[in-house]
């Protein structure tokens, strides 16, 4: 279940699938808007990047668990989606076989059922506008937040990666503790990867650290060899 995390003197607020009920709106739109975000804000090459909203809607759909949106006011200004998938497809993306405008359903590991899983960071994309107080905070706390729901119910992240397009987010990666591993097939991006282990908590959040700790306790009773 979401837990709604909100500004509500500054009118920010995350949201998931309700934001679409409340709305009589379709996953197809929601796509579209955060896909034209996508490319403003971005302007990777299409076939290189994300932007065919027949690919994502269905995944949208499929997974409302793997996605939040910032609205102020009730207008979207930032979102964040991973996907969860298995190890060889995590190597497919990493080595470049795989890019992120060919992940479809196939590749994606179901959240219904415990187990261990691959975190592939499709979006992390915020409005200018609001990337210098409370909002790139409220996403990040909220993916942290969800990260423990999914642990608590059995499912343990082992590697986070992301394809980082822009200077920005090349900067943010190495702040959460990610390291490059590939500029794949010569493109703009480069693949960002880390253990969860190894991730940094760099502005204190309750939530990442509560995360770590569910996982490394989820990890050993997996592992009851381990030391």
């Amino acid at each position: 279940m979401l837990e709604v995390i909100s500004d509500r003197n500054g009118g920010l607020r995350i949201d998931g699938a309700g934001f679409l009920e409340e709305r009589s709106l379709s996953y197809r739109w929601l796509v579209e808007t955060l896909l034209a975000m996508d490319r403003r804000l971005i302007d990777s090459h299409p076939a290189l990047g994300v932007h065919n909203p027949d690919q994502w809607a269905p995944i949208f759909e499929a997974q409302p668990e793997t996605w939040r949106i910032l609205t102020h006011h009730g207008q979207i200004v930032g979102n964040w989606q991973f996907v969860p998938i298995a190890p060889r497809v995590h190597d497919e993306l990493r080595s470049g076989r795989l890019s992120d405008s060919q992940i479809c359903l196939d590749h994606l590991v179901s959240l219904e059922l415990p187990g261990e899983y691959d975190v592939n960071i499709t979006a992390l994309v915020l409005e200018p506008a609001y990337r210098q107080g409370k909002a790139l905070i409220m996403l990040l706390r909220s993916l942290c937040a969800q990260f423990c729901q999914l642990t608590n119910r059995g499912l343990r992240a082992k590697r986070i990666g992301a394809m980082a397009w822009t200077p920005q987010s090349v900067l943010l990666c190495q702040r959460l503790g990610l390291k490059p591993v590939s500029n794949s097939n010569n493109n703009p991006g480069i693949f960002f990867e880390a253990g969860i282990e190894t991730l940094n908590n760099p502005l204190g959040f309750p939530e990442y650290a509560h995360f770590k700790k569910l996982h490394h306790t989820a990890t050993m009773e997996g592992n009851p060899n381990r030391h």
